[in-house]
């Protein structure tokens, strides 16, 4: 890690983008040979940045009101942790799924390894069950 870096600011801005819904701005911030190691849904015959940046496309698309919200955050090293919240309502199609007009009200955690100002590999846990609950596609078993 470079001490010159300061990945804070760095993630403030990704995040900002992202709220923008600016999935072209993802190539400013992952290497060209970014890995991703989260199985992410609707992504399964894409690899490096195309992962991220269909992935967000689709949410873009199903949320158009979706916000990331930045909740910690702390670096070791070369490794970036951070927790974060995921807000939108669903008014477009989510993988082969109809609109159910229903609000989400999500988090996860991502670990970034970083080269430079630029994230070389992520691993990621989003509570996509929450998520499903929330959609009423799968049943809170919390509330049967």
């Amino acid at each position: 890690m470079s001490a010159a870096i300061d990945y804070r600011a760095l993630a403030q801005e990704w995040l900002e983008e992202v709220n923008k819904h600016n999935v072209s701005a993802f190539d400013d911030y992952l290497t060209s040979n970014f890995v991703e190691h989260e199985e992410v849904p609707g992504t399964e015959n894409l690899s490096g940045a195309d992962v991220p940046k269909a992935y967000f496309g689709m949410m873009f698309e199903a949320f158009p009101d979706v916000h990331m919200e930045l909740m910690d955050m702390t670096v070791d090293g070369d490794k970036l942790w951070w927790r974060y919240r995921l807000t939108g309502t669903n008014t477009g199609p989510f993988l082969g799924m109809p609109p159910t007009g229903k609000r989400i009200d999500i988090q996860g955690i991502d670990v970034l390894r970083m080269e430079g100002d630029r994230a070389a590999e992520h691993w990621g846990v989003t509570d996509e069950l929450k998520m499903m609950q929330q959609l009423g596609l799968v049943p809170d078993m919390a509330s049967a």
